[in-house]
């Protein structure tokens, strides 16, 4: 199971990262970012996704 202890609050995961941490899958990520339970950042380069290691942080406690 995640726990917080687990995420560098400073840290930039890719979606893919993200989801093994979480134990979800890509699309239930994308599910979560449309409702607005978990905030995604975007690249300036290439404008592919990320997720901050804080906000993370911030959903984990939430859920727990």
């Amino acid at each position: 199971m995640i726990t917080p202890e687990n995420i560098s609050r400073s840290g930039q995961y890719t979606t893919a990262e993200t989801a093994a941490l979480l134990g979800v899958h890509r699309n239930t990520l994308h599910r979560y970012v449309v409702s607005g339970v978990l905030k995604c950042s975007y690249r300036r380069g290439n404008n592919r996704p990320f997720f901050k290691g804080a906000d993370l942080i911030t959903f984990c406690k939430s859920i727990l």
